[in-house]
């Protein structure tokens, strides 16, 4: 016979499902598409055979809509011409700037054609190559001889639909590099709903090279542009930016593991330290995402994704630290986890960032913990008020441990130069001098025509020899000298 409530549980149970009812109207939705992503993951692993959850849960796999519809524009790039930059190029390096100027040509119209990520991808290692010989090239000279130097980007991610003009190198390794990880990212996405495990596999790899190349640029890049970031740079270039894109891959790659977790059936007390991983890459990121000031302005989405991701990801972490604890018994423990859970998707705060941005894959994981938090409250707190009477605890006494991370990025470097620095400053110092004199004699020896350093001496000793009784001796010596075989072209349908 069931023992008859007092008037005091009566009233707490109505006070409890009235705040449900509430809860529930922020997450009701009759598309099928919205229906709970891992409902079944709590069933008994006989009920998950039988019904193959395992196949319908990777059709709603994707975590960030990175796709058609991201926030990240294609970004677009100016035409440059590097040997106009260069006009005392030494045939080794007029070689390099051909096959450079010939790699950018196709990554420029890869870019302003809007290309899928793969095929920009291909373009971009195909230009990555020459960055490092450019680069050894500018370093030799000057700023006052690359006054026609400038590079013109649109961002990936800035407010303003424009091109930003900076003037020097590193700006278009920055502008590359970003452009390579956010294209990995996307990639990564594409494979989120796939129900084969090995493009699973595939996409967490691609979100480890992001993570690599966002430390990369991050460590060896951006601290020789932070002298020139000002307002008006992109945020691709700001270091912040890096840091946050990298702690977004490592999050994404870390909740596709809490994903296969929960799909195997781990315990409990496993996919909690594993959550609590993902929610440390998603507060740091959304740390990050804030401090990203001193530029242009970058989008809200950015900042809003982050701090949806670690709400959504938090109600997680309370999940399933309440059902942590009623395997240990605690059970006003396990009512406290839950309805920290609730009331984590419930502020006032997530509402406004879902009505102002369209969050459908972090709507759906809310959903879902929320449906599953629900049934759980509802259970636990029935046992707690009925049986066990222990007292809950404030939401405020609960308290996270340290995350697991169980994720690793894939290490990232740009090509070793096939240029000496040494030999490229002393040649160009010879270049100088010599196009000096040469603009000093009655007969100018055009710029391709140089002279090695054995000859230039004996021609400073002995005023009377001429360029004339030089040259062919010259173009003996070049054509002698085995110039440095060219890298391999990238060939682009």
């Amino acid at each position: 016979m069931n023992r008859k409530c007092s008037p005091k549980e009566i009233a707490v149970q109505r006070i409890q499902f009235s705040m449900l009812g509430k809860f529930k109207h922020h997450f009701e939705n009759d598309n099928e598409a919205s229906k709970p992503l891992f409902m079944s993951l709590f069933k008994s692993r006989e009920s998950k055979d039988e019904e193959n959850s395992s196949s319908n849960l990777r059709k709603n796999f994707g975590i960030f809509s990175l796709g058609s519809n991201s926030l990240f524009r294609t970004p677009r790039t100016k035409t440059v011409n590097f040997s106009s930059w260069f006009p005392l190029a030494t045939s080794e390096e007029k070689t390099i700037l051909k096959e450079a100027q010939l790699a950018r040509n196709r990554l420029e119209q890869a870019l302003n054609n809007n290309r899928e990520p793969e095929f920009i991808v291909l373009a971009i290692q195909g230009y990555l190559r020459y960055l490092p010989d450019l680069s050894i090239m500018v370093d030799a000279r000057e700023k006052k001889d690359l006054q026609l130097m400038s590079y013109e980007w649109k961002s990936n991610f800035a407010v303003e639909e424009r091109f930003f003009e900076e003037k020097y190198h590193s700006f278009e390794i920055a502008m590359v590099l970003m452009t390579l990880g956010i294209m990995k990212l996307r990639m990564a996405n594409d494979k989120f709903g796939s129900a084969s495990e090995a493009e699973v596999n595939e996409a967490s790899h691609h979100l480890g090279e992001a993570a690599g190349i966002f430390q990369f640029l991050r460590n060896s890049v951006l601290p020789d542009c932070i002298i020139d970031v000002g307002r008006g740079s992109p945020p691709d270039v700001h270091p912040v930016s890096a840091d946050m894109f990298y702690s977004l891959a490592l999050g994404q790659s870390q909740q596709l593991i809490l994903r296969r977790g929960e799909l195997k059936g781990m315990s409990d007390g496993t996919l909690l330290k594993v959550a609590l991983g993902v929610l440390e890459y998603y507060e740091a990121a959304e740390k990050q995402a804030a401090s990203i000031r001193g530029c242009a302005k970058p989008s809200e989405y950015l900042t809003k994704l982050a701090k949806y991701s670690s709400i959504v990801l938090k109600a997680t972490c309370y999940y399933y630290m309440g059902k942590q604890a009623h395997s240990d018994g605690k059970h006003g423990l396990k009512v406290a986890c839950l309805r920290a859970s609730l009331e984590t998707l419930t502020k006032d705060r997530l509402k406004k960032i879902n009505s102002k941005f369209r969050f459908d894959s972090l709507k759906q994981l809310a959903n879902s913990t929320f449906q599953n938090s629900t049934n759980l409250f509802e259970e636990y707190y029935r046992q707690n008020t009925s049986v066990y009477y222990e007292r809950e605890p404030d939401v405020g006494e609960l308290v996270f441990l340290a995350g697991r991370s169980l994720v690793k990025m894939v290490p990232f470097a740009l090509p070793e130069s096939g240029i000496d620095r040494d030999t490229i400053a002393k040649r160009l110092e010879l270049l100088k001098r010599n196009s000096i004199k040469e603009s000093n004699s009655p007969q100018r020896l055009d710029d391709s025509q140089t002279f090695s350093d054995f000859e230039s001496e004996q021609k400073e000793n002995d005023p009377i020899s001429t360029g004339e009784k030089r040259l062919p001796q010259n173009r003996n010596r070049e054509n002698d000298t085995d110039s440095p075989s060219a890298p391999p072209s990238l060939d682009v349908e």
